[in-house]
Parts: C-alpha cells; structure tokens; sequence
C-alpha cells in the first residue's frame, strides 16, 4: 500500500509544527497572566501616606494683633522707575483743604475768644498762655501746610519730615489745650470749639499717618533710583 504523500511531505509538517506551537502559546499565556495575579496578589500593599497634622490656628486676639502691626508696619511700594510718581494723592488734597480751615478757624477763634473776654472775663494765666499758643499756632500753621504741601508735590523727604514734626508738636498741643487744658485751668470751653478742636486733633493725626507713609514711599524710590544708576552706567558704556 502507497503511502499519503500529504503525510510525509515537508509543507505540511512546517504546517503540523506552527500549529502546534501557536495552540500552545494560547495554553500558556492564560497560565502566564494567572501567575502573575497572583504574584499581585501576593505583594505587600503601598503603605497609606500619613496625614499631615495641620497647626493650631491663633486665636482672635493674637490675628487682631498681628493684623494692627501689618497695617502700621507695612512696607513701602516698590519703584522700578524713575518716573513713576510717589506723590500722595490724599495728602495734596487735605493739606489743600486745611489751609482754608485753618482761613476760617484763625478769624472764629479771635472772634469767639474776643467775645468770651468781654463778656465773662478771664483767670489772668489764661489771658497769658492762650493769646501766646494762639499765635505761636498762627505763625507755624502756613510753614507746616507750605511744607506739606511742596514737599509731597515735589516729592522732598526733608520737608515732609519738617511737616510731620511741627504738625505733632506745636500745632496737635495747641488744639489740645484749647480742648482740655483751658477747661482744667478755670476757664470754661464753647461747643463750637471742641467741635473745631477735635477735628483739627483727628486732621492732624490723619495727616501725619498718611505723611509718613508717603515719606517711606520717597525712600523706597529714592533707593530704586540709586540702584538704576549702575543700570545707567551700563548703558553709557555701551552706547
């Protein structure tokens, strides 16, 4: 009996041989994946990151504290020009506004002291001490508002300062006296000026605030301007 020549040909044992290996790649892969879940399975879990504690939070009173010392201590803006302007606005105008009150409360108070003179008479001390305040206050009051004035308009550390002291100094005991110190002497107080004292004691303590602030502002963009001077020197070179 002849033999099947498909049996014992080459093709199809090439044939026979890839089939075999390819149904066996499909067996062992299955057995591959399982292997490898359960290795999974096996593994030590990731360990849980641990939660951060988070910091007491600071008690109201010590917020309010911190909160008061940021608002007066804050810094100065920064200038990264020359020509940027450091003026105050708020500053220009109330040191505007105050030369005409100053105007109106000069002619009130002569004429209300005139007419507290004549009609109630005074302790002589206080005839002494309060024409003199008075007109010490009058002398003084057009230099600090000029100072004021030009100084935050041309943006002059040195004047301003001159207007921060002769506004606390002379000119805020003044107005004090007038509130306080004449009622302790024996000498009785109008309504009309502790309303004109007491907002001259408020102006003055604004004024001052805002003074110093636009003061720290000159300094910082004095100090800009100093530190742009090697910037200049750089560009003198290369030109």
């Amino acid at each position: 009996m002849a033999a099947n020549p498909l049996r014992t040909s080459a093709p199809v044992r090439m044939l026979r041989s890839r089939l075999r290996r390819r149904d066996e790649e499909h067996v062992e892969a299955p057995a591959a994946s399982a292997l490898l879940a359960e290795g999974d399975e096996r593994a030590e879990p990731e360990p849980q990151a641990l939660p951060i504690p988070r910091p007491p939070q600071p008690s109201l009173r010590k917020r309010a504290v911190t909160l008061l010392f940021g608002w007066c201590n804050c810094e100065a803006r920064q200038f990264k020009s020359r020509h940027e302007v450091a003026a105050n606005t708020t500053l220009q105008m109330m040191v505007y506004f105050n030369a005409y009150l100053s105007c109106v409360w000069a002619i009130g108070w002569l004429l209300i002291f005139s007419w507290k003179l004549g009609v109630f008479g005074a302790p002589i001390y206080v005839v002494l001490i309060t024409p003199v305040l008075y007109f010490g206050w009058l002398v003084l009051e057009p230099i600090r508002l000029a100072l004021g004035y030009l100084g935050n308009l041309h943006e002059r550390v040195s004047w301003l300062v001159t207007f921060i002291i002769l506004t606390m100094l002379p000119q805020f005991f003044v107005h004090f006296h007038f509130l306080f110190t004449q009622s302790i002497m024996g000498w009785f107080t109008l309504q009309i000026e502790i309303i004109l004292s007491t907002t001259y004691l408020l102006l003055y303590a604004v004024e001052s605030y805002i003074a110093w602030r636009t003061t720290k502002a000159f300094i910082s963009k004095a100090a800009g301007e100093f530190q742009l001077h090697s910037v200049d020197s750089v560009e003198g070179e290369l030109t």
